[in-house]
């Protein structure tokens, strides 16, 4: 490092430690004050708890198996698969455990601390945040005390709070920042090895947001190029110098990565397409006004920044013929916020999303820290054309927007009235930049207060570990010998109270799962069963106490939520073995197992023409693959009940197929008196206009026996994921029941193709039942579940069909007897393996699909990089 070099790295440090104090003060009294008032941690109760928050604490468990297998089992082998996660899934393909460095601490804490650890890397990471915005702006230039400015106008952001979250967004506002800087260099031929560096680990972080980074360096370097009316002829060697840089520096990332990428290029909600409209005024209207306090933008991201931003871009553009790649940037950035298509664009051509909005956030930093050391110019005429604007604007955005509005309007017409008047009379840029840091320190007020100013959604402090794993009745399992091999399920009394994710920390075999990147074959699964779950596709919640589903999926125990008098009554085949405090367990009457024998199969086109409740019925008796020939249904085991509206309130029927619910309503279905069975309510192409909530209840007369719950998506939302066919199921009820009271929360207009009423009495019950464990034989199999590892020993008394309720993945290979063997995709979306009469040893072995050949890719394109670099170094020294 020679003398310059060293002397620019001592200026940097010395602005990171200046930095430093303002960043703690700033933190202290924008974020963490008020965090502590309202005595909450920095996560949410939604994505941030069982997203974010479940995958820190996993990253251990991980980890300290990874460990155990080396240094215990003395075998080096990642922990590729994981029954724990929803039904079974791989951690690397589905979230890419173990990316993000800082969480590999997770390994060394234990559960009951883990939150407070998992606070302390969010303060840490915010931190980061602040310096890696230092860098970025020093390296573009801007003055000292301008880049303190422009990295605490970046850190203290509305957008940046989307961290608080989604923690998992955080990395992209330390990571974006230094890689413009190795943009920069490789710009102007200083070294690649930053841009290079940093493209792979955000690369390996997240190649969704890659994409949108690509995008924007894209955008930025066409336009640098024509601003700095460099000669065409260099373009193709810039174009080039970037194009490999870029493609071989990714491709190194992609070994861990390309897994992911494949299967998500496979789940069916990519396949749907939305309405883009081509301008969007409103919502460009409301980011303008509600500017310089917090705006919900399209799909997990916000917008709002300190009103000292409009101070410098007032100045800025008083700059007639200076700074005009800025300014054509800042332009282009913010008017693309009201063009749905550009969103759509930077989301793959999906629905649109401003997610992008990290890169204006950094713009708007980069524009305060250039023009902050001219503040002491903001005065005379233009101070009060801008004061009298800010005035109106605080009128209007008051009257459009309410209190975000009104923030942000008090916000701006502080910030000018303060650095106005504080100019008055003086033109000196001797004039002190302390209060112009105290300008700032007040303008973040009004985007904490619009952030922070009620918190009921975070968690409280202390009690993340309570939500997940102590208030849900899962003690009363987690003493059993048998976890290993089976699964346990919950029934809360709704479906959106289990505790998500939350079985894969605990290590045992439950259901819950929640990540954008599922197992598209589990989520037809779901889909063509009808089970009531999340409606948005990718959370699950279990087979919601549905008997024989409970039974083929190998459920031996389940946690009944029995706090309430109408929760959902447990299925026939299990019995009540424990109470807890809200929860009581139950244990299945007979033997449950994750392994056993078919007889028969039956096609894929036979299953698809019934109805969901004869589908399960079917299930229990044969097994569906898409070869099998026959088509031969057998005969239902459940009544169809006839049934009447009796009585309908707020519910005005519009046509064959559908209604209007003027206020919360409801519709009575009266049956014939029905004792001693399950009772199962069927909706048939259900949706509406708007988010909905349905609530059917199992009524006797005017009594509630048992009711359930469910959150509807309209079509028109992001979110929808075509979950419009539902089977509610009550369990089974010893009572007389006479009535389904159908009850809709939202007002609005709803579709509904059909609704159908079943019910299965204990004979039914058990002819099925009877018949699924007289082809089961479960008493002939004996099985161990040894991470990537399934070892069986099963003994055929005729040629059958060995089924594995265990997702289906490219990633196993089966061994019969030391041979391989054929695995077949079975219904719908797990394994069955043909077996001949007689003893076998059966092995199924895990590798993550698709990682070898992602392996070799970022193998080859790590020699192309240093073929490239040595090439390229050759040239320098011709």
């Amino acid at each position: 490092m020679n003398m310059g070099n060293k002397l620019e790295s001592k200026k940097l440090i010395d602005l990171m430690r200046s930095y430093t104090k303002w960043h703690v003060l700033f933190f202290a009294a924008w974020v963490w004050a008020f965090f502590l008032i309202q005595h909450k941690s920095f996560f949410t109760n939604s994505d941030g708890i069982y997203e974010q928050y479940q995958y820190y604490a996993y990253t251990g468990v991980w980890i300290r198996r990874l460990f155990k297998n080396i240094f215990i089992k003395h075998v080096f082998e990642l922990p590729m698969w994981d029954m724990s996660i929803g039904m079974g899934a791989d951690p690397i393909l589905t979230f890419g455990v173990g990316f993000d460095p800082i969480y590999w601490l997770s390994a060394l804490i234990p559960v009951r601390f883990s939150e407070y650890a998992f606070d302390a890397m969010i303060v840490f990471k915010y931190y980061l945040i602040g310096l890696s915005a230092c860098c970025f702006l020093h390296s573009y230039g801007a003055k000292d005390k301008g880049v303190i400015a422009g990295a605490l106008v970046y850190t203290f952001s509305a957008t940046t709070y989307i961290g608080l979250g989604q923690t998992g967004f955080m990395n992209q506002f330390i990571m974006f920042p230094l890689l413009m800087v190795g943009v920069d260099r490789v710009w102007k031929g200083k070294g690649n090895r930053l841009y290079m560096i940093m493209l792979f680990l955000a690369t390996l972080n997240s190649y969704y947001l890659v994409y949108m980074m690509g995008l924007m360096i894209i955008i930025y370097c066409l336009l640098r190029f024509f601003f700095e009316r460099k000669r065409l002829v260099e373009l193709p060697r810039i174009f080039i110098r970037f194009f490999f840089l870029s493609i071989l520096s990714a491709g190194v990332a992609l070994g861990p990565v390309i897994p992911s990428v494949i299967n998500l290029s496979k789940i069916d909600r990519l396949d749907q397409r939305f309405e883009i409209g081509l301008v969007d005024i409103k919502s460009f209207v409301s980011v303008f006004f509600t500017a310089f306090s917090r705006d919900a933008l399209f799909h997990d991201s916000f917008w709002g920044c300190s009103s000292v931003l409009f101070v410098c871009l007032v100045l800025l553009f008083m700059k007639r013929r200076e700074r005009t790649l800025l300014k054509t940037l800042f332009i282009l950035f913010f008017v693309s916020l009201a063009i749905p298509v550009i969103g759509s664009a930077f989301n793959g051509f999906s629905f649109p999303t401003d997610r992008y909005v990290f890169g204006l956030i950094l713009l708007a930093a980069y524009i305060v820290a250039v023009e902050f050391e001219d503040l002491y110019k903001f005065s005379g005429k233009v101070w009060y054309i801008s004061l009298t604007f800010s005035f109106v604007y605080l009128i209007l955005a008051t009257l459009l927007y309410d209190l975000n509005g009104a923030l942000s309007g008090i916000s701006l017409v502080i910030t000018v009235v303060m650095i106005g008047w504080y100019n008055r009379g003086s033109h000196s840029a001797d004039r002190s930049n302390l209060f112009y840091y105290l300008v700032l320190f007040l303008s973040m007020a009004s985007i904490s207060i619009s952030a922070f100013k009620t918190l009921f959604w975070y968690v409280d402090i202390g009690d993340a570990n309570k939500i997940l794993y102590e208030s849900t009745g899962v003690d009363l399992i987690l003493d059993r010998d048998d976890l290993g091999e089976i699964r346990f399920d919950y029934i809360p009394y709704s479906y959106d109270m289990e505790p998500l994710n939350s079985s894969m920390v605990l290590n045992v075999n439950g259901y819950d799962f929640y990540h954008s990147n599922y197992n598209n074959d589990l989520d037809r699964y779901y889909d063509s069963l009808a089970v009531i779950s999340n409606p948005i596709g990718y959370s699950y919640s279990g087979m919601r106490g549905r008997d024989y589903l409970e039974l083929m999926n190998g459920s031996r125990y389940l946690l009944c939520y029995e706090d309430k008098a109408t929760a959902l009554n447990a299925p026939y085949s299990y019995d009540h073995i424990a109470s807890g405090e809200e929860y009581g367990l139950y244990a299945a009457s007979t033997d449950t197992s994750l392994v056993y024998f078919y007889d028969d199969l039956i096609s894929t086109d036979a299953f698809d023409r019934l109805t969901p409740i004869s589908r399960e019925e079917l299930l229990m008796e044969r097994c569906v693959v898409d070869m099998a020939q026959y088509d031969l249904v057998p005969a239902p085991q459940h009544t169809e009940l006839e049934f009447t509206v009796s009585e309908t309130e707020n519910v005005e029927f519009t046509g064959d197929d559908a209604f209007t619910v003027t206020d919360k309503g409801y519709m009575l279905l009266e049956f014939e008196p029905v004792s001693e069975a399950e009772i199962s309510l069927y909706l048939d192409g259900i949706n509406a206009d708007v988010s909905y909530v349905v609530v059917p209840s199992l009524m006797c007369g005017e009594e509630y026996l048992s009711a359930d719950f469910l959150g509807g998506i309209d079509t028109g939302n992001n979110y929808y994921h075509g979950k419009d066919t539902l089977l509610f199921n009550f369990g089974y009820c010893e009572e007389t029941a006479d009535g389904i009271r159908l009850a809709f929360t939202v007002p609005g207009n709803y579709s509904l193709k059909g609704i159908n009423i079943y019910s299965r009495d204990a004979e039914q019950l058990d002819a099925t039942i009877d018949e699924f464990y007289e082809h089961a034989c479960m008493d002939d199999i004996t099985y161990e579940i040894d991470g990537n590892h399934i070892r069986i020993s099963a003994d055929a008394d005729k040629d059958k069909y060995l089924y594995i309720a265990v997702p289906y993945s490219e990633g196993w290979t089966a061994y019969v007897d030391g041979e391989k063997a054929d695995i077949i995709r079975a219904n719908t979306a797990f394994m069955v393996i043909p077996v001949s009469q007689g003893e076998h040893d059966v092995e199924l072995v895990y590798f993550t699909p698709y990682l070898k050949q992602g392996l070799m890719c970022s193998l080859v394109s790590l020699i192309g990089l240093g073929i490239y670099l040595f090439l390229t170094g050759k040239k320098k020294e011709v």
